[in-house]
């Protein structure tokens, strides 16, 4: 994910679909995800 997308995914972090695609996560997944949030900011 480049970090236009993962902006993006945190613009919409309050839509509803979005929460549900993230609860869909694997562990492993949403801990990549927060690596590259981290390493974003």
């Amino acid at each position: 994910m480049n970090e236009k997308g993962l902006t993006a995914l945190l613009e919409l972090n309050d839509n509803d679909t979005v929460k549900i695609n993230l609860n869909k996560f694997r562990e492993t997944d949403l801990c990549h995800f927060f690596t590259l949030f981290l390493k974003v900011i």
